[in-house]
């Protein structure tokens, strides 16, 4: 291991020739008979051609640590960034992609700013070079590296990290790269995960100052990227407008909305308080104040832990609110085939499922059972509100996690008008 940590060989014939040679120890203890030598070369041979997805599984399996494999990748990663040996940087990231799909624990050893942050330095690095199929290719494995990171613990922080990386610079160095389809459509799904985190604040401020630096040499709006089908073009230009989008948003939110310092002696009040980062839930206006509210706040701190922290919560509420208007046409649509196909769902009012975890935000309306409110109050307080209040399901990406909330927003008015009350929701069953 430790001259495999050390050499500058490809990592595809490292783990190919381990991984055969597992594959033949596995085999041949399996069957339990003398096999020939010669038989045990061929299958190591045969192993040779292409790494599969078996192989890696059991290629992670003859590590004793998920600590020690990790290692090995990103020293070969960095191994061929710096020699710039592109056929070495296109399989060492492919073959992180595809150890990191293999398994979660291990993907967890794998994340560091480190790891991201070298695969954005290698695409702005060799992407400088003049286009090229294979070099194309190699952006794509370390862009693949990237996005897989994303979907790591909570998504946000790595989403912050890439933007600060200068993801959206390298993604622009790469213009000539597009008239290669595996680059621009990697890219385009790259874009499109960005767009599905847009929902948190702290992203939305990261990927405007991101965009905002870039500004500053170039028209963000209309960069100049080559593309013989445009779909490139139109996936940027879609995710700087979500972002001036949800910028604007967030300053309407942020005049509306004031914190008051969790310190009890402070008294300041205000929109940019900082919330614990261990709870999510309290919220400081400096660093001193909350180091003298620890002493209290630590007794009650872990046992307030949301999944996603208050700020981002009402700001959600908030966007959902605005863009919940923009589907009511469609909303009222899906009301009237719903009623049409089935009259009898009319007994409880509709609620709307918004989900932001997929680009475009997919929104449908369905049936409000007993099963998706957990209890009939919620439908009794609907139906009194006589159609103001919409029962509403809202998910959003937290990795490869999906968080989904309900809220009742009024913000659709009276779409769904529902005379109270039938008798079989205020019996409870």
């Amino acid at each position: 291991m430790a001259v495999c940590l050390q050499s500058h060989s490809r990592l595809e014939q490292v783990l190919s020739l381990l991984t055969g040679v597992w594959i033949a120890e596995r085999d041949l203890k399996d069957k339990k008979v003398d096999t020939p030598a010669a038989l045990a070369i061929l299958m190591l041979l045969r192993c040779l051609d292409r790494v599969t997805e078996a192989a890696v599984t059991l290629f992670i399996e003859h590590f004793d640590t998920k600590q020690t494999l990790a290692r090995l990748l990103v020293v070969q990663l960095e191994s061929a960034v710096k020699l710039q040996a592109l056929a070495c940087l296109r399989d060492d990231a492919g073959l992180i992609s595809l150890v990191m799909k293999e398994d979660p624990d291990l993907r967890i050893s794998l994340l560091s700013q480190s790891l991201t942050k070298k695969c954005i330095a290698a695409i702005e690095s060799i992407s400088s070079q003049p286009p090229d199929r294979d070099v194309g290719d190699c952006i794509v494995s370390c862009l693949k590296c990237v996005a897989l990171t994303l979907d790591a613990t909570n998504g946000v922080t790595w989403v912050r990290l890439a933007l600060r990386a200068g993801i959206l610079s390298a993604l622009l160095g790469c213009a000539g790269f597009y008239i290669y389809a595996r680059v621009e459509d990697e890219a385009i799904a790259f874009l499109k995960r960005l767009i599905c985190y847009l929902p948190y604040k702290p992203v939305i401020r990261q990927a405007h100052q991101s965009l905002e630096a870039l500004s500053l040499n170039l028209d963000v709006e209309k960069p100049p990227l080559l593309s013989t089908t445009g779909k490139i073009h139109a996936s940027w230009s879609e995710f700087v407008t979500w972002v001036e989008d949800r910028k604007q948003l967030k300053a309407q939110y942020n005049k509306l909305c004031k914190y008051a310092c969790g310190f009890p002696e402070c008294g300041t009040s205000g929109p940019d308080m900082r919330a614990c980062q261990a709870c999510l839930v309290v919220r400081y206006c400096s660093k001193a104040c909350q180091k003298n509210h620890w002493h209290t706040h630590k007794l009650v701190c872990t046992g307030t832990r949301e999944e996603i922290s208050n700020e981002n919560k009402q700001f959600l509420i908030y966007l959902a609110s605005h863009d919940i208007l923009l589907f009511k046409a469609q909303l009222v649509q899906q009301r009237a085939a719903l009623l049409a196909q089935h009259p009898e769902v009319l007994v409880l009012p509709l609620c709307v499922k918004i989900n932001y975890n997929v680009h475009p935000v997919d929104i449908e309306v369905s049936p409000m059972t007993r099963n998706v409110v957990g209890e009939p109050n919620i439908a009794r307080e609907v139906i009194a509100s006589r159609g103001l209040k919409t029962y509403v399901e809202i998910h959003i990406p937290s990795g490869e996690e999906v968080i989904a909330f309900p809220v009742l927003l009024e913000a659709l008015g009276n779409w769904d008008r529902v005379d109270p009350p039938p008798t079989s929701v205020n019996d409870s069953t």
